[in-house]
């Protein structure tokens, strides 16, 4: 199967109607010109955290108990009664507290809601088959694997409760796997277990496209006649899959090894016929976890795996980005996770010298990176898929108990008018020059103010990087 950037096609990245079963939700005329959603990433639930997991299981300790009982054994475990400290993934208390702030931001329900990946805490593997916490009994592959599924859907169950009838739109991040860390791949019941829990609670329209394509789907907009289009990034990544480590832990070798992994041609060629339906006045919104260009932290380049099967060697970026501009009027952006701090690229077209989109990152829950846990909620036209503005919340991990900070928008913070492309360009021109924010800071010094959401590190190692971060999704 070869790579397909077909270019010259009506429209890009949409499905096509027949393998989409539209929600009656979904098809409802908007009320307003304004939409809203809810936009949270990377979770990281941890709940092995205390040492008590074997709670979790049925009473004779040769199973699990159903997600559906989980909320309430969790409350009485001591290390879910106070919030995750520095460093660590979330626990059910963290969780529960980001959700019922969440839910309090809305004065009505907001039209759909965004996780963009990494449902799973960090190790989840390792430390079931770590035997610390559990006995012999539930140490198998079987186990592990209904294991992870049950984390996951008492995490859908948890969103689902809070916002019930609300759409939710999410994507798979590398830690959300039965494999391990960038362990995504065919065949192994992953796919098609986590499928069943996302149409029970998130989206009961959701294609089988998502089960053979590694995650990936597209669905409508609710409230609008847009589409979005959800991609599993992870084998974008250079080295992808030999980079996959199922860290020694031999339960897991037989499962994992032998099996089909995902594909990157396998996802291309998914865009390449989902193209041919769309409408002309129909605009998209790409989401995934682990976004293309340059990533802060250490100047890498995300999505370098070299184009497969074609002449030339190029990464696959270089492809993608040409690929995207041909066709980026159809775009109102790409949202994306992965790094925990809130981020924008730009997609700069070096044929018009000019920022042609963008790709916003939003900020995490899990607070491994040492950054205040954090969501944001989002307004956004309905006609023309324009984000006007964002909001950031942040719950202050410094204190005793936590405390959510004062809210931070992006139109308020910059003295912006929406985030667009533009607008993005013009912050990114600020951090270059020295100018200063509404707020009196640099705005470089705001920017990393917001990056961490407030936790007041030094980002030096990102700070060194900004210029090619920031700016860096190459043109053709």
């Amino acid at each position: 199967m070869r790579l397909k950037f077909t270019i010259g096609l009506p429209c890009l990245l949409l499905m096509a109607s027949s393998s989409v079963e539209r929600h009656a939700s979904l098809a409802a005329t908007p009320a307003a010109s304004s939409g809203t959603l809810l936009w949270i990433s990377d979770i990281h639930f941890d709940p092995y955290a205390g040492g008590q997991v074997v709670k979790l299981a049925n009473a004779t300790r040769t199973g699990w108990r159903d997600h559906s009982e989980w909320g309430a054994i969790l409350k009485t475990m001591p290390a879910n009664q106070s919030c995750s400290p520095a460093g660590r993934d979330a626990n059910a208390f963290l969780l529960q507290t980001v959700l019922g702030r969440a839910a309090s931001q809305f004065s009505r329900k907001p039209d759909c809601i965004l996780i963009t990946g990494d449902f799973l805490a960090h190790d989840f593997n390792a430390e079931y088959f770590s035997k610390q916490q559990l006995p012999d009994s539930l140490v198998s592959v079987a186990q592990f694997n209904r294991f992870v599924d049950q984390t996951l859907a008492h995490l859908a169950l948890s969103v689902a409760r809070t916002f019930p009838g609300v759409p939710v739109i999410a994507s798979l991040g590398n830690n959300d796997a039965y494999c391990g860390d960038y362990g995504v791949r065919g065949n192994s019941g992953f796919l098609s277990a986590t499928h069943r829990t996302f149409r029970r609670y998130f989206l009961p329209e959701l294609s089988m496209d998502f089960v053979k394509y590694g995650g990936c789907y597209a669905t409508q907009i609710p409230g609008t006649h847009h589409k979005v289009v959800v991609l599993n990034s992870v084998p974008f990544l250079s080295g992808y899959p030999e980079s996959w480590s199922i860290a020694g832990i031999k339960p897991l070798t037989s499962q994992c090894r032998p099996l089909r992994n995902v594909e990157l041609v396998d996802e291309v060629d998914w865009l390449s016929r989902t193209m041919a339906a769309c409408r002309t006045d129909q605009r998209v919104w790409m989401v995934c976890h682990i976004p293309p260009g340059v990533a802060c932290y250490d100047g890498t380049q995300n999505w370098s795996r070299p184009v497969p099967h074609a002449a030339e060697q190029r990464p696959f970026v270089n492809a993608f980005s040409a690929f995207y501009l041909q066709h980026r009027q159809r775009f109102a952006g790409i949202l994306a996770g992965h790094s925990h701090n809130a981020e924008f690229k730009l997609i700069r077209d070096s044929r018009l010298g000019a920022a042609a989109s963008f790709v916003l990152m939003a900020p995490s829950i899990g607070r491994n990176h040492g950054n205040n846990a954090s969501f944001r909620t989002l307004r956004f036209n309905r006609s023309t898929l324009l984000i006007e503005d964002y909001t950031t919340h942040w719950l202050d991990g410094s204190r005793s108990p936590p405390t959510w900070g004062k809210p931070f928008s992006f139109a308020a913070t910059y003295g912006q008018p929406d985030v667009s492309a533009e607008s993005l360009l013009q912050v990114y021109t600020g951090m270059l020059s020295g100018a200063r924010a509404p707020t009196g800071m640099t705005v470089l010094d705001q920017y990393f103010s917001d990056y961490s959401t407030r936790n007041g590190a030094s980002n030096s190692k990102p700070r060194a990087h900004y210029r090619q971060a920031v700016g860096s999704i190459i043109g053709p």
